[in-house]
């Protein structure tokens, strides 16, 4: 089929500003995804930032919990020491009746 016949078109006012709201459109979505591309890797990049922030203030708290912990053992082998010394003390002094 061949159409050999000159071919008019008219496009009124109304159909007009429609076409060009469509492309303008287009242009909008396409702007608005590379923001929001942006925006998500602004806001991975700040969570990473916040993620290894809490991370590291867990590690300190951790390590000063630890050394509490070393020290709390610490003086609680010193008091069962203690102890079991005074009760070998009194086991002796009970042997051997001095």
């Amino acid at each position: 089929m061949e159409y050999t016949e000159a071919m008019k078109l008219e496009i009124t006012q109304d159909k007009l500003v429609d076409l060009l709201m469509h492309a303008a459109t287009r242009e909008d979505i396409a702007a608005t995804k590379k923001e929001l591309k942006e925006d998500i890797a602004a806001t991975r990049k700040e969570l990473r930032e916040e993620i290894l922030g809490v991370k590291n203030e867990l590690k300190e708290e951790i390590n000063k919990l630890n050394l509490r912990m070393d020290k709390s053992d610490s003086k609680n082998d010193r008091i069962l020491w203690f102890i079991i010394l005074s009760m070998l003390v009194h086991i002796f002094l009970h042997v051997f009746h001095v």
